[in-house]
């Protein structure tokens, strides 16, 4: 029997819908796996962000609690001294108040970061745990100097994180004029954290904060305050 070439026509045409229904089907496939392959690494991201958050806020309010019992034992703000166990002294009596001292705060000795929590936009000083015993909180009862501890300069995501933990949301507050290290580490500046330094923070025992630039981000936590 000969086929027509009607007939012969249909086929192909049939055929080619066929194949261009596959490619679409198959187009919208590849977009779709792409687009959660993409969410995917967002959220992972995402996560991995609020776990190293998680860490900080908790070496942190560790630490606010180690302070607090010195206090609570009959340290004053004034007499707690940070100094490290690589000192001359750290095991000259007394030890009471030195908070590193396992006779004292009994504080694990920090200064280093994890390497993937780090963005150090200068150095020095360099990216790190600070004690800083030298300015006062502008929103604290007194205006003699208050002890902050800080995670200096790390990552925009994981500021983001911390603040959504502490206040609900990744904005991130930048200070008014003053750089971090002026604030935040001993010896470079001691300027007070005033709330016209930081309006969003006052009040907050602790917030992650960006300098004037937004270039540079740094996790606070006010250990003591008078």
């Amino acid at each position: 029997m000969k086929i027509g070439f009607n007939a012969l026509e249909r086929e192909n045409g049939n055929v080619l819908i066929i194949v261009l229904v596959a490619v679409v089907l198959f187009a919208g496939l590849t977009a779709a796996i792409s687009s959660m392959s993409r969410s995917s690494q967002t959220n992972l991201k995402e996560e991995g962000a609020e776990l190293k958050a998680g860490e900080l806020i908790q070496t942190a309010t560790n630490a606010q609690a180690r302070i607090q019992q010195m206090i609570s034992y009959g340290s004053d703000i004034g007499d707690i001294d940070f100094m490290p166990p690589s000192d001359g002294a750290f095991n000259t009596p007394p030890n009471i108040h030195k908070a590193y001292h396992p006779q004292g705060g009994g504080l694990a000795y920090r200064t280093s970061l994890p390497t993937n929590i780090v963005n150090e936009v200068s150095s020095p000083p360099s990216a790190g745990w600070y004690a800083q015993t030298n300015v006062n909180v502008g929103w604290s009862e007194s205006a003699t100097d208050d002890i902050i501890y800080t995670a200096y300069q790390i990552n925009k995501a994981t500021c983001e994180q911390i603040n959504k933990k502490i206040v609900g949301t990744t904005t991130i507050p930048a200070l008014a004029s003053s750089t971090m290290a002026e604030i935040f580490v001993p010896g470079s500046g001691d300027n007070d954290l005033t709330a016209a330094e930081c309006a969003a923070c006052e009040g907050y025992p602790m917030m992650c904060v960006t300098d004037s630039n937004g270039a540079a981000y740094s996790f606070y936590i006010i250990l003591a305050s008078e």
